[in-house]
Parts: structure tokens; sequence; C-alpha cells
């Protein structure tokens, strides 16, 4: 089952079991804005892609609840903030049952 409106061939298993790469990176809690920012670069580059904020890089789901809405909203403007010029980025969030 797809979890995205923009992209039907993302789900939960190809997002934790596919290996990483051009196209997919997986980035848990502890990554920085600033590297996170450079992945999507080199996605753009390509011609697109897909990171997955909240998975660690094997595959486990990280609860970004359990940060500050401060954290939380930086990790949401990332986009804006480190990518100049302003790229066009779908911003899709997706919540998944704990569990």
């Amino acid at each position: 089952m797809s979890l995205s409106e923009y992209n039907s061939s993302l789900t939960l298993e190809g997002l934790q079991t596919k290996p990483e790469g051009q196209y997919l990176e997986r980035k848990g809690r502890g990554s920085k804005a600033a590297k996170i920012a450079n992945e999507l670069i080199g996605m753009l580059n390509a011609g697109g892609g897909a990171l997955a904020l909240g998975l660690a890089d094997v595959g486990t789901i990280e609860d970004f609840g359990e940060l500050a809405p401060r954290e939380q909203d930086a990790f949401r403007k990332l986009i804006h903030d480190f990518i100049q010029p302003p790229a066009h980025i779908e911003l899709e969030e997706i919540f998944l049952p704990a569990g």
C-alpha cells in the first residue's frame, strides 16, 4: 500500500528495506539540517528522489513527535533555509502508527 499522494511506489516496506542510493535516502532524528539539504540537492541534480526523514539508516522508525515543536519546525523549514536558489520540492508528512 502506497504511503504517498505524490509517489505511488513509496511503501513502508520499500522505504525501510530498499538500499539507499541516488534516489532514496533515510535520515533519522539526529541528522543535521545541512546534511539533509545536501542530500536533497544531490537528488535535485539527479532528477528527483525520496528522502525519508524519521527512518534511521537501518529502516527503524523514529518518532519525531518526541522532538520539541521548534525542532520539528526546523526540519520542515530546512528546504527554505538551506537550499538556494529555491527549488521545487514536494514536502509530504506521513504519520505512521506507533509499534
